[in-house]
């Protein structure tokens, strides 16, 4: 929608907004369970009665997120345009010669700029060498997040952080440096967006060396080495999501002004999270071999 919406100059900021927004939703989903679930550890031990309360309040949740998402759902569905009344400079390329006064017989056939198939444009898209060496290496970057918050829990676990209060601490520190970087690369990418391949190495080079040194606390450090290396990485690496769309849709428009930024953002999070889910398959028996009774965040 950005780039139907917004001019080049003004696309970063929009998307930044948007991502922002999405890991705004992250950090309330670490906060809404407070008002839904009773407090547990992963060393607690349930008793049936626990247990079964615990599955009703769990219950409740998700349906009380359920009905605020229906919600959400009807509103976009009622008011969100899919463009605005004037297209930004970038569209007007796009526009139909048809919708202008002239008339067809008006026109000569080189005028006329037929739609291309979905399948055509991905093949143009798979096609160009940039854009899929682009594509790997942000999708690489996505996938890092996508297991490091999925198995965030089971991987402290055995370095003795068993408290769900903690971890939900770190999540929202994560995800709200991750904001707060998000914006600067905006601000700073907003200005010189023919710059944006050496942001984006930049992130994934200082997302690396984040990661090294959590690492490296979680090995000797204590909670206050480990909480500030966490939120590190969150500050580093969730300025890919801003930079890597952005990537795309710049890479899709010089491949063919028709490949809409859905089509190259979502072979991003298409591969993403493809990769994330086999890793993460393959990570879970490993990290939960001593902590069977550890399944709170499988």
């Amino acid at each position: 929608m950005t780039t139907n919406w917004f001019p080049e100059k003004e696309r970063s900021y929009a998307t930044t907004v948007g991502t922002s927004a999405n890991l705004l939703g992250v950090v309330c989903g670490f906060l809404l369970p407070n008002l839904f679930v009773d407090p547990y550890n992963a060393s607690q031990e349930l008793n049936p009665e626990e247990e079964v309360s615990y599955r009703k309040q769990v219950k409740y949740m998700l349906v009380a997120v359920s009905m605020m998402a229906t919600v959400v759902l009807i509103l976009v569905f009622l008011f969100v345009q899919d463009k605005p009344p004037t297209p930004p400079p970038q569209m007007e390329q796009l526009r139909d010669p048809r919708e202008t006064i002239r008339t067809t017989s008006e026109m000569s056939d080189s005028d006329l700029k037929p739609e291309m198939s979905l399948k055509a444009l991905t093949k143009q898209l798979i096609g160009d060498r940039d854009f899929m060496l682009q594509m790997t290496s942000t999708s690489l970057v996505f996938t890092y997040w996508y297991i490091y918050a999925t198995v965030f829990g089971q991987l402290i676990l055995p370095f003795g952080y068993e408290s769900v209060s903690y971890v939900e601490l770190l999540g929202i520190l994560f995800n709200l440096l991750g904001i707060v970087g998000a914006v600067i690369a905006a601000l700073m990418v907003g200005k010189n967006i023919d710059k944006l391949k050496v942001a984006a190495v930049t992130v994934i080079f200082l997302t690396t060396a984040s990661a090294c040194a959590f690492l490296v606390a979680l090995m000797y450090g204590g909670e206050l080495a480990v909480t500030i290396t966490n939120s590190i990485i969150g500050f580093f690496n969730l300025c890919i999501i801003m930079i890597g769309y952005e990537l795309s849709v710049a890479q899709a428009l010089r491949i063919n002004p028709q490949i809409g930024e859905a089509l190259s953002c979502g072979m991003i999070n298409l591969t993403a999270n493809t990769l994330g889910f086999f890793v993460i398959i393959a990570l879970t028996p490993v990290l939960n071999k001593n902590h069977e009774d550890y399944s709170i965040y499988i």
